[in-house]
């Protein structure tokens, strides 16, 4: 707006002093096209400028969108670990024999291989890299007794293998909460950009 009151203001001053001189016909004309031609580069500049603005607006969008879906996978995959850990728990501290017994502890290597296909230089925020680093190993220690001893057969309440199974579990928990915290808080930054 101030740039167009400007150049009224310019061309108001360029009227009176062409009056002032008694400029002929030629003379106006030069003048017009003279002032026209500057005008006319002066814009070209503005328009140039605000498309550059407005595709870095737009290249800034898109990357905080791309960031955003990332992020969103990551939490998915998270939110099932979390749900396997937190299924794993309530049926060691209820007992849940058959449960343990015909767990798929496949599910726990699948989702650590999930975890380790994250390309890690694609993600946003390197505190959702440090917090997810300890997930697949955590994954991969709930899966060990099944793996190496079976459930069906080898349930004790309060033995070794069971308490391993707890541990392993809590900490299961405890780093899908701390990567999942993480990403809520980098989709929080996210939505305020």
């Amino acid at each position: 707006m101030l740039g167009i009151l400007l150049v009224l203001g310019f061309i108001w001053d360029l009227i009176l002093v062409g009056r002032a001189y008694n400029l002929d016909k030629g003379e106006w004309a030069s003048w017009v096209q003279a002032v026209g031609s500057i005008l006319a580069i002066m814009v070209a500049f503005w328009i140039a400028y605000h498309q550059l603005q407005h595709s870095r607006r737009l290249e800034k969008e898109r990357a905080i969108s791309e960031d955003r879906r990332r992020v969103e996978i990551i939490q998915a995959i998270l939110i099932s670990a979390w749900i396997l850990a937190y299924s794993l728990k309530t049926a060691i501290t209820s007992n849940d024999t058959e449960f343990l017994a015909n767990f798929n502890w496949k599910s726990l290597q699948d989702l650590a291989d999930s975890f380790r296909s994250v390309r890690t230089i694609e993600v946003p925020d390197v505190t959702i890299v440090i917090t997810l680093t300890p997930v697949p190993t955590a994954l991969e220690m709930v899966a060990s007794p099944f793996r190496h001893h079976g459930m069906a057969d080898r349930y004790e309440s309060g033995g070794s293998i069971m308490r391993d199974l707890k541990s392993a579990v809590e900490d299961l928990l405890d780093a899908t909460n701390n990567a999942k915290s993480s990403c809520a808080n980098v989709l929080q930054h996210l939505e305020n950009q």
